[in-house]
């Protein structure tokens, strides 16, 4: 079935990226040609170079930078994306400051971007809903409206405090929160970075959600930075860890799905938590099966199972269906081939939460995967071993929701999305859907997509 099409005003949105971090050296050669805006977001300070560390111009390279000083060799992960920079360090004292998170999103999202990465945290009041987190929630949960906005995917650090717990706005429901996994040496890909905070968050949510590449990353070397060492003996890049490191691969990795979706799938404009979604679907547990936990969340990054699963594996979404206090929404699918795996995510953005409240979660919608003769039901986030399992409770604390079986038996198998409880002030809720693994039998207005 055909989709629509992104009007032709739309149809590079998926180019425009939003940094928020220290500063960044726009000269440096990596971003020529690709800054559609650079601007100070800090109060006093106008100046938007990174003279410390460097560390916003290590972390906006890793989005998207060209490789051009290194010949190629050390390219960001969409290195064909637009930057929009906010700088974010009093160049006096060093530290971090912004007018705030609901101001810094505006800005960004009427500037045209449409992911927002910020490899920064409090640094205090580890795992607690903040008023940041609050704000960070308000935004993607209206842009998330999508009969009247354009979706922004917006994604934080973790934090590299370990066991001292996810730093805020990370702990908000509904960004994209990345933790590290180990980028190169023993263990890499499927270790951890030894200081990547682990979840759960105060109220028991799964945080971080993915991880990402985040020790011995290699970036650009802002030339202004006086304390950026000279790890990799070379003058235009050098070698950084943390989940500073991880979460603007992870917005790259972003950037990527959108382009997919809206150039090759044809959809319009992507609410964030599609998104969100997709890349919980490609996401692969490290070492032991046991997803999801308070290290990894639901997984390692992986673009190739979000985007072009193996064989003629079929990928279903939808992101332009809504459900208001008591409704469901139902969706049949095909698995035509015995032994294939079927997962499926549902993810939504939220109605922000309260910082004096010990339970975030306002909208709970209840995700149900019924087999083809109707004698077992998988309900969202009941998981054993890393793979889905039946007896569990349902989940009231996430805004994401997994089911995922190992051997699909052939079959029309249903999922259903259920609005169990309505809070906050907006009637309707709406969702995304990402299921891989099936032929897919569209019974709902939206289409489906297939791998390229």
């Amino acid at each position: 079935r055909s989709t629509p099409k992104p009007s032709s005003a739309a149809s590079d949105v998926y180019k425009r990226q939003a940094v928020g971090d220290s500063g960044l050296d726009g000269d440096h050669g990596d971003f020529t040609g690709r800054l559609s805006g650079v601007t100070s977001v800090t109060p006093g300070d106008s100046s938007t170079a990174d003279p410390s560390s460097g560390h916003g111009t290590h972390v906006a390279c890793t989005v998207l930078g060209s490789g051009f000083r290194s010949s190629g060799g050390y390219k960001g992960i969409a290195p064909e994306a637009n930057l929009y920079f906010q700088a974010m360090e009093d160049d006096d004292s060093g530290a971090l400051y912004s007018y705030g998170i609901n101001s810094m999103l505006n800005s960004a999202y009427n500037a045209g971007a449409r992911i927002h990465t910020n490899s920064w945290g409090a640094g205090s009041g580890f795992g607690s809903y903040s008023t940041q987190s609050e704000d960070a929630d308000d935004r993607t949960s209206t842009w998330d409206q999508y009969w009247s906005y354009d979706g922004m995917t917006v994604l934080f650090a973790a934090g590299n405090e370990r066991n001292d717990g996810v730093s805020p706005p990370g702990t908000a429901k509904n960004v994209i929160t990345i933790g590290g996994h180990k980028n190169r040496y023993s263990g890499a890909p499927d270790e951890m970075y030894y200081w990547s905070s682990r979840g759960p968050t105060d109220d028991g949510r799964i945080k971080p959600d993915i991880v990402a590449a985040g020790d011995y990353v290699r970036s650009c070397k802002a030339q202004e930075a006086s304390e950026a060492p000279d790890n990799i003996n070379d003058d235009w890049y050098v070698e950084y860890s943390g989940t500073s490191m991880a979460t603007p691969a992870a917005a790259g990795a972003s950037a990527i799905v959108r382009e997919y979706l809206m150039e090759v799938a044809e959809r319009p404009e992507p609410q964030g938590a599609l998104v969100k979604a997709m890349l919980i679907l490609g996401a692969e547990d490290m070492g032991t099966r046991d997803i999801p936990n308070n290290d990894e969340g639901w997984g390692r990054v992986n673009l190739v199972n979000t985007l072009l699963p193996d064989s003629d594996v079929g990928i279903f979404v939808d992101d332009r269906s809504r459900l208001s206090s008591g409704q469901e929404a139902s969706y049949n699918f095909d698995v035509t081939r015995s032994g294939e795996p079927l997962k499926v995510v549902l993810t939504w953005s939220d109605y922000p939460g309260s910082t004096f409240s010990g339970t975030q979660l306002r909208n709970n919608l209840n995700l149900e995967v019924t087999s083809p003769d109707g004698s077992v039901t998988y309900v969202g986030n009941d998981f054993a071993n890393g793979r889905s399992t039946t007896g569990g409770a349902k989940d009231t604390k996430n805004n994401v929701e997994v089911v995922l079986i190992d051997s699909a038996t052939t079959g029309i198998w249903n999922v259903k999305v259920k609005d169990f409880s309505h809070g906050g002030s907006r009637t309707y809720q709406p969702f995304a859907i990402a299921v891989r693994g099936v032929n897919v039998n569209d019974l709902t207005p939206d289409p489906s997509i297939a791998p390229g």
